[in-house]
Parts: C-alpha cells; sequence; structure tokens
C-alpha cells in the first residue's frame, strides 16, 4: 500500500485524466487546455509540440487548484483512517483478553455445574417448600468428596489438594 503522501500526488498526476463523455472523448486537461489554448497570446509550444505552453501552464493551474481543494479532505480521512487502524489494534488487544477471560469463566461454570449437581438434584427430594429450609438434609448419595468439590469450586485457592 504507498504511503499517504504518494497517494495523493497520484490523484494529482491523474486527475488531469479523469474523462466524461462531455469531453467528447478527451480528458479534463485536455477540455482545458482547449479553452485556453485561444486565450494564450504566448507562441511557446509546450514540449510535446501541440500545445502552447500557457494553456497547458493554465490547465495545470486548474488542476492544482482542484487537487488543492480536495487534499485536506483526504489528510482529514487519512488520519481518521490512522486512528481506526490503531483503535483496531488496540481492540484486537483487549477482544483477546475477554477471549481468554470468557474461556476461564465457561470453565468456572462448568466446573460448580458439576460440584453443585448432586446438591440440586437432591433439592428436588424436599419438594414443594413447607417451611423446612432450616432443616438439616438427610438421605442422600453425595458425598463428603461431594462437599469438598463444592467447596473447590466456590473457592479454588482455599481448596485442599
Amino acid at each position: 500500500m504507498p504511503n499517504d503522501k504518494q497517494s495523493r500526488a497520484e490523484l494529482r498526476q491523474h486527475l488531469g485524466g479523469v474523462s466524461v463523455d462531455l469531453f467528447g472523448g478527451d480528458n479534463l486537461a485536455i477540455f482545458l487546455a482547449s479553452g485556453f489554448e485561444p486565450g494564450i497570446e504566448d507562441e511557446a509550444l509546450d514540449e510535446s509540440g501541440t500545445w502552447r505552453q500557457g494553456a497547458i501552464d493554465a490547465t495545470n493551474t486548474v488542476l492544482d487548484a482542484i487537487h488543492a481543494h480536495y487534499s485536506p479532505t483526504i489528510e482529514a480521512l487519512e488520519a481518521e483512517n490512522a486512528r481506526l487502524r490503531e483503535d483496531y489494534e488496540g481492540q484486537k488487544e483487549q477482544v483477546a483478553t475477554f477471549a481468554t477471560k470468557l474461556t476461564s469463566a465457561k470453565a468456572t461454570i462448568k466446573r460448580m455445574r458439576k460440584a453443585l449437581t448432586p446438591f440440586a438434584d437432591a433439592a428436588y427430594s424436599y419438594d414443594p417448600e413447607e417451611g423446612d429450609d432450616a432443616y438439616a438434609a438427610w438421605a442422600h448419595e453425595f458425598t463428603i468428596g461431594s462437599l469438598r468439590l463444592a467447596r473447590s469450586a466456590l473457592n479454588p485457592e482455599r481448596a485442599e489438594k
């Protein structure tokens, strides 16, 4: 990809080559030079020997003015493009960080679901609720290992190894 100044220079260089049907098959530079040619009194021709140098100079003045007119907008767009690229690079790092956190959160959820499943299953035998929330649960198949797994899932740093 060319650098920004190179791109603007290429735009200016190719501006005269713009062609529309209204020019009768010619391009903008020829259209402009044709318009200036009759008013040029200097007889000196350009290096191609086709146009009066004054017509070429006048054409370049117009093309330079057109280029100067749109260049600030291009520069502003280039600056915005650079800013957006920097934002994108910063967001790539954030997305990677969030993806890592999401993977960790999914693993935590999976661990907690596994640890809490025996207790959730046991709760079905006590439905419907009859004001017995303060009573001890009894006669279930969860084990001391189930209790330790639940503790580990809720607080991995304090889990016994």
